[in-house]
């Protein structure tokens, strides 16, 4: 099914499209398209559902590799490290649901406080039902009173495969020189900043930053400046400035550095992303 931004018949370029909806909780679904690249190792703060395409769907997790078959739904939990690819060498399509923790757990009537469900990477089959048809409402258009009404179906279809266990996503960062490094990267994104910079920032050898960091955010330094400086000039273009001027701004060299950064971090260059929708209303 084409999502905007999408062509009819085997695309010769990538598109990635995002669908979102802040009255449904920041629930968002991301259409990728002629996804050729692997995107590089990022954690989610939302649980992921989504079914794999014909090219299927490789998630490198930290102990283990998944293969996702063609079809076959697939759950990345929040707060776990990992890397996108395809199964083989054909360019991958897939649809993905994300949910952010609000919305987790009103889709499972969790009091405040409650840990969220965690669900194994690789979902049965009985799941893919609901999952398509919450979807396909975000894709066509559907209204909200109906979207809500096939979540709450996907919901009930999840319940089963929900660990017995659940454990919170890893939200908390407790080493000051990780808190340290997250200030800076944040506020300094701009700026050029090299893994010796933040250790010095962070009172730390660089090596044992580059260690505590990915114990405790799943990624590393020079992962997360990247991902911020992508997703904060990508918030510029949206609010209207040149793509250069974005990029610039955000602390790339050119151009040509935002794009690629952006491919590893997104799965395709920016030119290619059609950026958040929201769902009508009624």
């Amino acid at each position: 099914m084409a999502g905007p931004g999408a062509t009819m018949g085997r695309p010769s370029t990538s598109t990635i499209s995002f669908l979102h909806s802040d009255v449904l909780g920041g629930v968002t679904a991301v259409l990728g398209r002629g996804v050729t690249n692997r995107i590089q190792r990022h954690v989610h703060r939302s649980h992921v559902l989504g079914i794999a395409g014909s090219a299927g769907r490789r998630l490198v997790m930290k102990d283990r590799c998944v293969d996702v078959e063609p079809g076959r739904v697939f759950s990345v939990n929040p707060g776990e490290p990992h890397i996108c690819g395809s199964l083989s060498n054909e360019p991958q399509e897939y649809r993905v649901l994300c949910i952010p923790a609000k919305a987790m757990a009103e889709l499972f009537s969790l009091p405040p406080g409650t840990n969220l469900p965690r669900f194994p990477h690789v979902l049965p089959q009985e799941v893919r039902p609901s999952l398509d048809k919450v979807l396909q409402g975000l894709e066509t258009g559907d209204s909200l009173a109906r979207i809500r009404q096939t979540m709450k179906m996907l919901g009930r279809d999840l319940l089963p495969f929900n660990t017995i266990r659940p454990c919170p996503g890893r939200e908390f960062i407790g080493h000051p020189a990780v808190r340290a490094v997250l200030a800076v990267i944040h506020g300094g994104f701009s700026r050029p900043l090299t893994l010796d910079d933040l250790a010095d920032r962070a009172g730390v050898s660089p090596r044992y930053l580059q260690r505590v960091f990915r114990k405790e955010t799943g990624i590393t330094p020079q992962e997360r400046l990247t991902e911020v400086r992508v997703r904060q000039a990508l918030a510029l273009i949206d609010q209207g400035l040149p793509l250069i001027e974005a990029a610039l701004e955000c602390g790339f060299c050119d151009q040509s550095h935002f794009s690629r950064a952006c491919k590893r971090v997104m799965g395709a260059p920016p030119g290619h992303l059609s950026r958040p929708k929201a769902a009508p209303e009624g």
